[in-house]
């Protein structure tokens, strides 16, 4: 799986390979058929070259999809052939139509009959057929035939998902029938496992992933009819009524609000070392995620954020089905089964003693809150009073359990039921709670979990729908957060203020100066290695500043003790020592900027994001990043000058905390185009273009001959095909081979010298398609602010003028030449990209060629 997967990964860098690849795998599984290995082996590398099609320009012929659909019809006709291979080419030819329909509806469209056929022919087509098929088989015919199932859902799954144009009503009827086969066959798997071993758990396990995957996405109307039992089998799975283990869903997390991490420790997440910090969390088989758990991951897409598939083992995959697809059918469900679930929850958890009763909250809760977020999606309510009631008193008893993560996820549901309930009655039962709780109680747990309530109350309802409560809930809270007794209650209590600032938007402007005062007082008060009470300080600040907005730009003495004030908190955050906090308070800049261009000291602020470039924490850069980005919108050569400034000063020796920044002749502009190579993170390197681009757009035409060379230099790193390299390159090439010849003693002992004595990483593939499209936007920049820049005659006399003028048709040779590198490049982006420059040159520029 792992060559597999690799392989792909060279397709879609090389793919004018895709389609030998796929030949050449279709060829080794015909000619080693005998093999169990092979098949399996070639089966995962065409699938995962199917998977990457899509990320391929130009795609494969449209013959492969018919070789594909033969090789795989000839595994699973032969499988009944030699039982030493059954089960591999059953689950090679199932793996490889699924891997099929990700070609898309045109390519499916003529296989669809004959797949059709194949998926009704996999299940038995009534109850008597099952009760005579149960009857006969042994424990191996059992384990081929599960996972034949399994791989047929898995097919359908992939189809439903990459074909949307092809469901019509007539195909999900017929998709319909395998599926309700496999529904009624789930009820008399446990009654086979107990006749033929415990072994068959693991098929069964798969057939159900498979069930549930495809069922959360078809329409629940299709299949209404089945809700009773299915919803038997779901709360089953996650309230682990089968299942000795005490197994946790992986969701929770994702289900609560992403500006909660700072509760749950999910900011951990957000770091270089993320695989480290996933295998420290205390979820089950969290970081251990790996091809081996879903083969089917070779060839669907990569979940959003992640660079390579990791699904996690197959237990803990089921749970996070079953979950999901509990939140898609309970807003479909009728309101006296809502009711039986929640009391069944509440005496699930009741049930349950120590380390499983944790395990089994968790898996509920989370439940809970997928079903709450399918009824805000359906724009459905919750229920009837007694339903609410049941599920108040289910989500209350967690608000004042030990676990943080339970309470920041009964907090969630809370503001979740508010949103779906919609009543004032309803949300001020439940506002007045917490705050009689609040009053009365003492210790840490309560009052946390109920300021978390608070704020969530707040964060779903919204100011105008929370406004009656405003007063109060501030009070309480500004209060909770001066407990110096407890920081975990200054945290949870600074969180909920931020939550409530966010949400209540101008309703809150008459409560700003007090609380101002508080984050200040707190933020010199409060000592450094509490670190979370300065995040939450930070994102109070944040909100304040935001609350405030454009007036910031005013002179009167109320906002310039405002304005002073933020400026004030920023600078305390900026000398933390905590990366988070830090970068919280470019952050809060950044907001001050966009409200108070005027007031934020860009020759101090710039030098700072510089320096944080090279930070080693994730969250910094692109912190700093994104400021930079907005910077460059419309001060891109302040931006720059500040930079380079900050340069010299580290080549005079005067700054020694820029003694690492690696600011060159390039500027900021090559500083972010080295980090292009670098940085894995995709929000972090769309913010680098996007800063890029500003920068490109306002300076480009200005400075000509320093954007042009910095283009040049990136491509210039490009061989061609036959191996020649540019002229510029040749040099390094020799210095790097003297560096080769150097004994393993010498290299090591020069670790620690300066940068420049060690041979450098050539730019990527991707950077340098992306400095040929910048080479694009110059000559289109040059087109739109002078046509002088196409007319040799008209720069010639304008250069003798003024020697310093830069006029675009100056630079012709180095054009053609960056263009012809780019396109004659072994990287087809970069081949296509720098045929794009040629074309954009011969356009625009054709009579000058001529002269």
């Amino acid at each position: 799986l792992a060559a597999a997967w690799c392989l792909r990964c060279v397709a879609v860098a090389l793919p004018y390979q895709l389609s030998p690849l796929v030949d050449r795998c279709a060829e080794r599984i015909n000619n080693l058929k005998s093999s169990p290995e092979a098949v399996s082996g070639y089966s995962f590398a065409m699938a995962a070259l199917l998977g990457g099609v899509y990320q391929c320009p130009l795609g494969i012929p449209h013959c492969k999809g018919k070789l594909v659909v033969s090789i795989a019809e000839d595994l699973l006709r032969t499988a009944a052939q030699n039982s030493r291979l059954s089960l591999q080419r059953t689950q090679a030819g199932w793996l490889l139509l699924g891997a099929l329909m990700t070609l898309g509806s045109s390519l499916v469209r003529y296989h669809l009959p004959k797949m059709l056929l194949l998926w009704r022919n996999v299940f038995p087509r009534s109850q008597k057929e099952l009760e005579a098929e149960k009857a006969r088989g042994d424990s191996f015919t059992w384990q081929v035939t599960l996972e034949g199932r399994a791989g047929a859902l898995c097919a359908m799954r992939s189809f439903v998902a990459h074909c949307p144009e092809l469901l019509t009503e007539d195909v999900i009827r017929r998709l319909m029938t395998p599926i309700e086969c496999a529904m009624t066959m789930m009820s008399q798997v446990p009654a086979i496992t107990k006749v033929h071993g415990a072994h068959l758990k693991a098929s069964a396990a798969m057939v159900r992933l498979r069930l549930y995957d495809i069922l959360a996405l078809l329409p629940p109307k299709t299949y209404e009819g089945s809700f009773n039992a299915l919803l038997r089998e779901l709360v089953a799975e996650f309230t682990l009524t089968d299942n000795s283990a005490n197994t946790t869903t992986s969701l929770l997390r994702s289900l609560c609000h992403y500006d909660d991490s700072v509760l749950m420790g999910s900011w951990l997440q957000e770091t270089d070392h993320k695989s480290i910090e996933d295998q420290l969390q205390p979820n089950s088989a969290s970081g251990s995620g790996a091809l081996e758990h879903d083969p089917s991951s070779i060839y669907l897409r990569v979940p959003v954020g992640e660079a390579i598939p990791g699904p996690l083992p197959l237990g803990v995959s089921v749970i996070d089905a079953s979950v999901a697809l509990f939140g898609v059918v309970f807003p479909h469900v009728s309101f006296k089964h809502r009711l039986q679930m929640l009391d069944h929850f509440a005496e699930c958890i009741k049930q349950a003693k120590g380390v499983r009763q944790q395990a089994v909250q968790l898996n509920i809760f989370t439940a809970v809150l997928s079903a709450l977020k399918g009824l805000a999606e359906n724009k459905s309510t919750l229920g009837p009073e007694e339903v609410r009631k049941s599920a108040l008193a289910l989500v209350m008893g967690a608000l004042d359990n030990p676990n943080p993560i339970l309470r920041c996820a009964a907090g969630e549901a809370l503001g979740r039921m508010a949103q779906v309930v919609g009543e004032a009655t309803f949300i001020a039962r439940m506002a007045q709670t917490s705050f009689d709780k609040l009053k009365s109680a003492r210790d840490v747990v309560s009052r946390t979990g109920h300021s978390l309530a608070l704020g969530c109350l707040h964060r779903y309802v919204g100011g105008i729908g929370s406004g009656q409560h405003l007063k109060t809930s501030v009070s309480i809270l500004l209060a909770l957060a001066q407990d110096g007794s407890s920081h975990e209650v200054q945290t949870w209590s600074l969180h909920s203020l931020a939550l409530i600032v966010d949400s209540s938007g101008p309703m809150y402007r008459g409560y700003v100066e007090p609380t101002l005062s508080l984050v200040l007082t707190l933020l010199l008060t409060v000592p450094p290695s509490h670190t979370e009470v300065h995040q939450c300080l930070g994102r109070c600040l944040g909100a304040l500043i935001t609350t405030v907005g454009p007036e910031l730009q005013g002179n009167g003495a109320t906002i310039s003790t405002i304005r002073s004030s933020c400026l004030v908190g920023c600078a305390i955050m900026q000398d933390h020592s905590d990366s988070l906090v830090q970068a919280a308070a470019i952050s809060c800049l950044q907001q001050l900027h966009m409200f108070a261009p005027r007031h934020v000291n860009l020759s101090s602020l710039v030098p700072c994001l510089c320096v944080h470039l090279c930070s080693s924490h994730l969250l910094l850069r692109r912190a700093a990043v994104a400021c930079l980005r907005q910077l460059a919108q419309r001060e891109a050569a302040e931006v720059c000058e500040y930079a380079m400034s900050l340069a010299k000063k580290a080549g005079d020796g005067k700054d020694n905390t820029t003694i690492n920044l690696n600011i060159t002749e390039t500027g900021l502009e090559g500083v972010l185009f080295g980090m292009l190579d670098r940085e894995t993170d995709r929000k972090l390197c769309s913010d680098i273009h996007d800063t890029l681009g500003h920068m490109l757009s306002s300076l480009a035409v200005e400075k000509l001959s320093h954007w042009l060379k910095l283009c040049k230099d990136v491509l210039a790193a490009t061989t061609d095909v036959g191996g020649a390299v540019v002229s510029e390159v040749e040099k390094d090439e020799e210095d790097s081979q003297k560096k080769d010849e150097m004994d393993d003693d010498t290299m090591f002992t020069g670790l620690g010298d300066d940068d420049k004595s060690k041979p450098s990483v050539a730019p990527r593939w991707v950077t340098r398609v992306f400095a040929a499209d910048c080479l694009c936007r110059i000559i289109l920049l040059c087109e739109n602010a002078d046509k002088a820049h196409f007319d040799l005659a008209t720069a010639r006399s304008a250069q003798a003028k003024n020697p310093k003028g830069d006029l675009l048709v100056l630079h012709l040779s180095d054009l053609i030449r960056m263009a012809f590198m780019a396109a004659t490049d072994h990287s087809n982006q970069l081949r296509m990209a720098g045929l794009q420059a040629l074309e954009d040159i011969i356009k625009i520029r054709g009579g000058c060629l001529n002269t």
